[in-house]
C-alpha cells in the first residue's frame, strides 16, 4: 500500500494504491482485501466515475471485483460489521471506517498481480 503524499492538511486528498502479487507457483483462491480508514479521513465514494469508490486494474491476476462492503464501526476489533451503505454517492463519506472487497475468480499463479486504488479526504 502506498500513498501519493506523506503529509496532508485538512481538506487535502490522498490517493492510495495497493499492488497485490501472487509470487507462488499455485493459484490463490478466495482472495479478499480489507482496510481500516483513519478517523481523520473520509472515503471518496465515486472518484473515478465508475460508480464505486475503487479503481481496479486486473493486470495478470484473472480476478474481478465481486462484492464491496463498507462498515461504519469505530471498533477495529473482530466485532466489525459490514452492512453500511455510503450516504453521498457523489462526495465523501466520513462515516466509513472499514472496507472489504471479495474478489471473483482465482488469482493466477506467479507472476500475477493486480492494483486497486482509492481516495480519501483529510477531515
Amino acid at each position: 500500500k502506498s500513498a501519493d503524499k506523506t503529509t496532508a492538511d485538512p481538506g487535502s486528498l490522498i490517493n492510495y494504491s495497493l499492488t497485490i502479487s501472487n509470487s507462488g507457483p499455485v493459484i490463490a483462491k478466495n482472495v479478499k482485501l480489507e482496510d481500516f480508514l483513519g478517523r481523520y479521513t473520509a472515503l471518496a465514494i465515486d472518484p473515478y466515475g465508475n460508480g464505486t469508490a475503487f479503481n481496479f486494474n486486473a493486470g495478470t491476476s484473472g480476478l474481478n471485483i465481486q462484492t464491496i462492503e463498507y462498515s461504519d464501526d469505530t471498533d477495529d476489533s473482530d466485532g466489525i460489521s459490514y452492512g453500511y451503505t455510503p450516504s453521498d454517492p457523489s462526495g465523501f463519506d466520513g462515516n466509513v471506517t472499514h472496507w472489504r472487497i471479495t474478489m471473483g475468480g482465482d488469482m493466477n499463479a506467479a507472476p500475477s498481480q493486480f492494483t486497486l486504488q482509492y481516495q480519501v479526504k483529510v477531515k
